[in-house]
């Protein structure tokens, strides 16, 4: 029996069954908390690196700045919780996370591996 995990996680998963499909990474998991939000975007074949978003949803409620964008401007308390979102999310993918019906799938299993995500902010803030 997967582990459960208590509210205020919430956990997302997706992903589409149709074509056009975004170029890698554009499969994406997801942790929100209270106060904390962690999206991981990877490639399931493993090729691109990863990306993430990271939100201080008490103190950015719109989820506007995406502070894994800049990892040099985050403080110790950021760092130390994207830290740990990253943990919780990887124990979440290897324990209670079922693949989406009818979709491809990795070659090998998606890595956790790499750096904080450089998700391109674009115009009017971060993605």
């Amino acid at each position: 029996m997967p582990p459960r995990f208590s509210p205020p996680s919430l956990l997302t998963q997706s992903g589409q069954n149709n074509p056009p499909y975004p170029g890698p990474p554009n499969h994406v998991v997801a942790v929100r908390e209270k106060r904390w939000k962690l999206a991981r975007y990877y490639d399931i074949e493993g090729e691109a690196e990863p990306q993430y978003e990271m939100y201080d949803r008490k103190n950015d409620p719109l989820e506007t700045n995406n502070l894994a964008y800049k990892p040099k401007k985050m403080t110790a308390t950021q760092k130390q919780q994207f830290k740990r979102l990253k943990k919780k999310l990887q124990r979440i993918e290897n324990n209670a996370l079922q693949p989406l019906p009818n979709t491809p799938q990795p070659q090998t299993p998606p890595s956790n591996a790499g750096t904080i995500g450089n998700i391109n902010p674009g115009p009017g803030g971060n993605r």
